[in-house]
């Protein structure tokens, strides 16, 4: 049952939180204070959009993060060709539904490819470097490919997985504190062994 009031959370905040971008964009980006308080939606109350717009919208914190946010856009150097269409999406046709998800590789050229099924040079270059990484280590998996290319990986994005894929997804769960712990013993004694 938790496990699954916590995909329910989380979906729930991903509603939310399109719920509001959807606002933002519509009524009240570009928008002075007072205009944005005019171009209240019908289906939002009077006290609920006077408190979305004065204490979200216009906070210093929000308008602090939508700068920076813009700043990290027009940074970006891979391009995504997907449109729409979401990442997890894409890994599910690709075979996510029949429990064999695309391997690193294959996610990146379908996410980066043109209508042409080509890849930009730049995105060809990366490309190439991600055959060479599991040539080089075919026992690698995919998030230590990530890593060894991109770096560490940031909890709730991926970097070729896209946002709402974490760490755990790909790499599973830790072991617990007891099997570490297990582990450590097991090892001390194989120690002791040798000496």
């Amino acid at each position: 049952m938790e496990q699954k009031r916590e995909l329910v959370m989380r979906h729930l905040r991903d509603l939310w939180n399109k719920w509001r971008g959807d606002m933002h964009r519509k009524y009240v980006k570009e928008n002075s204070l007072q205009v944005a308080l005019r171009n209240r939606p019908t289906e939002v109350s009077v006290d609920d959009w006077d408190w979305l717009v004065k204490e979200h919208y216009f906070s210093s914190k929000f308008q602090k993060a939508s700068q920076q946010n813009t700043l990290n856009r027009g940074k970006r150097k891979m391009l995504h060709h997907t449109g729409s269409k979401s990442f997890r999406q894409i890994a599910w046709e690709l075979g996510g539904k029949s429990g064999n998800p695309p391997d690193v590789a294959k996610m990146f050229h379908e996410t980066r490819k043109k209508a042409n099924e080509t890849l930009e040079n730049r995105d060809q270059d990366k490309y190439d470097e991600i055959i060479q990484v599991k040539q080089a280590n075919a026992s690698l998996s995919d998030i230590e490919i990530v890593e060894k290319i991109w770096g560490k990986q940031s909890h709730g994005h991926i970097t070729v997985f896209g946002g709402g894929t974490t760490l755990k997804d790909l790499r599973g769960p830790l072991p617990s504190r007891s099997d570490l712990e297990a582990r450590v013993i097991e090892e001390k004694r194989k120690n002791q062994m040798f000496q």
